[in-house]
């Protein structure tokens, strides 16, 4: 997770169910990205969610360059509808391309304005408790944004920070801010 009070909001909402999250709080230091690389090396799909300005652009480009963390509503079409909701807020800063969604900066460009994470948190708690009920048979649904993949046995992270899930449903979530 990006922001420490969107990690809170999920321990409130799970409790003792809490899936596995991991929150850099800003840019990732050299121990994160490890501990993101070393979690991926046993089997952890990795995603990764930040704000929509341009420090938080940047930062989803770096975790997603040095991790094999891939990103979690983190396209042109979910700015747009974070924005609908929030149509009032900062500018979205310097902007820079987002090398897995080229649409993206051009949205938050025309719209003019940055969402930070906790203004969609309930949004992204949504796509956690989607991932973690269970689904027909052996697996769980993927969360609106999550991408199944991988094998069974594969964990996943969510940095929403991170979420890691065990057993037969991959799906994972990363951020850091």
């Amino acid at each position: 997770m990006e922001n420490p009070s969107v990690l809170a909001l999920a321990l409130r909402r799970f409790g003792p169910s809490f899936p596995p999250l991991v929150c850099t709080s800003g840019w990732p230091n050299s121990a994160a990205i490890q501990l993101l690389r070393l979690l991926a090396d046993h089997d952890a799909a990795l995603r990764y969610h930040g704000d929509f300005d341009g420090e938080g652009i940047r930062i989803a480009a770096y975790v997603l360059d040095k991790t094999p963390a891939r990103p979690w509503r983190m396209t042109a079409a979910d700015y747009r509808a974070a924005a609908a909701r929030t149509p009032h807020g900062p500018p979205p800063g310097r902007l820079t391309p987002a090398p897995w969604d080229p649409e993206l900066t051009t949205a938050m460009a025309q719209h003019g304005i940055a969402v930070v994470e906790e203004l969609i948190a309930d949004v992204l708690l949504e796509d956690l408790t989607d991932a973690t009920r269970p689904a027909r048979g052996q697996q769980r649904t993927s969360p609106r944004g999550i991408q199944q993949e991988g094998m069974p046995g594969q964990r996943t992270m969510g940095l929403l920070g991170w979420t890691s899930e065990g057993g037969h449903h991959p799906t994972a979530r990363l951020h850091p801010s």
